[in-house]
């Protein structure tokens, strides 16, 4: 899948009603497009699952670099799945986008994605054991 396509699915289910209240909310100064996070995760739940890991992150990355809100948050939740292996570009992805962070929304989907990358690393060495349930 193409950036293009990718930016064509949102701007297909955006709302420039919300998207007017949304840039108002998040105080960023970049475009909205008033698209809900629901419809995003749909998206990108179909996306990840046809695309292959590498296309993946190529997309995750690209999406991020448009600079639309809800294109970064669709580029966060591409990453936003525990099953990334190999993990190391995942992973670069996400630090570099750290410095970039304006808006608490993109912030807290982007940390989301790295807690994926971080837990089952700390569970592996066991740093972070499993809840045992009590």
């Amino acid at each position: 899948m193409q950036v293009a396509a990718a930016l064509a699915a949102l701007h297909a289910v955006d709302d420039p009603e919300k998207a007017a209240q949304a840039a108002v909310y998040h105080k960023a100064a970049r475009p909205y497009l008033g698209v809900s996070v629901p419809q995003i995760e749909t998206l990108t739940r179909d996306w990840r699952a046809t695309l292959s890991l590498a296309a993946r992150l190529d997309l995750a990355e690209a999406l991020w670099a448009s600079n639309i809100h809800e294109a970064r948050v669709a580029a966060d939740k591409l990453l936003t799945h525990a099953r990334i292996r190999p993990d190391d570009r995942a992973w670069g992805l996400i630090c570099a986008r750290v410095p970039e962070f304006d808006a608490w929304a993109i912030a807290g989907h982007c940390c989301k994605a790295g807690e994926k990358r971080l837990i089952p690393t700390a569970r592996s060495i066991d740093l972070c054991p499993a809840s045992g349930g009590d």
